[in-house]
C-alpha cells in the first residue's frame, strides 16, 4: 500500500460513495476556492484524494454525513498511486420530468409529465448579471445553472422542478467527463 493510501485508512474521512448497493471509503479533502471573489463558489468546491481501490468516477455522488459531493474529475495520481478528484458540494436537488405520450387500456394517446428521478444532487447557481458578463454562452432566459451526472441523461425541453417551480431545460453542454450543465429558464409549458 502507498503512503498516500496508508494515511487514508489511518486519518481518512469515512464516506459512503452513492452507488447501488453503496461503496464506503476514505477521503481527505479541503476547500479549493478560498479566495475567489464569487461568494457562492467559496463554500462549493473542493479537492481532494481517495483509496484507488474506490474506483471513483466523474458524475459520481458520495457523501460525508449529511453533506453530498458531485465528483468532476477524478484521475489516477502519478505520484500517490490514488485518486486526486475535484468535486462541487451539492445544493438543489432536482426532479426531472419528461414530457411522454402513452396509450391506455382502451387505445387512446395520453399525454404529460411522466416523472423520470426524483432525487436528482446537483450543483446550482443563480444567473446574475455578473454570471452573464464573464459567460457570454448564457443564453436568454436562463434563470438558473445546474451541474448533474451526465448518466442521468437530461435532454433539452426536459422539465426540472426545483424548490416547487417548474424549469424548461434550454441547454444540456458537455463541459467534463461526467458532468452536463443545464441551463434552466422559467417554464410556462402547461402541466
Amino acid at each position: 500500500m502507498t503512503y498516500a493510501g496508508s494515511f487514508l485508512q489511518a486519518q481518512g474521512t469515512d464516506i459512503s460513495i452513492l452507488r447501488s448497493p453503496p461503496v464506503a471509503s476514505k477521503v481527505s479533502m479541503k476547500r479549493s476556492t478560498n479566495s475567489t471573489t464569487y461568494l457562492g463558489a467559496r463554500e462549493g468546491y473542493y479537492s481532494g484524494l481517495i483509496l484507488l481501490d474506490s474506483n471513483l468516477k466523474s458524475g459520481e455522488v458520495f457523501s460525508i454525513g449529511n453533506d453530498k459531493y458531485l465528483v468532476q474529475t477524478a484521475l489516477k495520481s502519478f505520484g500517490d498511486g490514488e485518486i486526486e478528484f475535484m468535486a462541487a458540494k451539492t445544493n438543489a436537488v432536482l426532479t426531472l420530468k419528461r414530457y411522454e405520450e402513452t396509450v391506455d387500456d382502451y387505445g387512446n394517446i395520453v399525454q404529460g409529465w411522466e416523472t423520470i428521478n426524483s432525487s436528482i444532487c446537483s450543483f446550482g447557481e443563480i444567473v446574475t448579471y455578473q454570471t452573464r458578463q464573464a459567460d457570454p454562452g448564457i443564453l436568454e432566459g436562463t434563470r438558473y445553472i445546474f451541474q448533474v451526472s451526465k448518466t442521468i441523461g437530461i435532454v433539452l425541453r426536459d422539465r426540472i422542478i426545483y424548490n416547487g417551480k417548474n424549469y424548461d431545460v434550454i441547454s444540456v453542454d458537455d463541459i467534463m467527463q461526467g458532468i452536463v450543465r443545464l441551463q434552466a429558464a422559467v417554464d410556462s409549458r402547461a402541466d
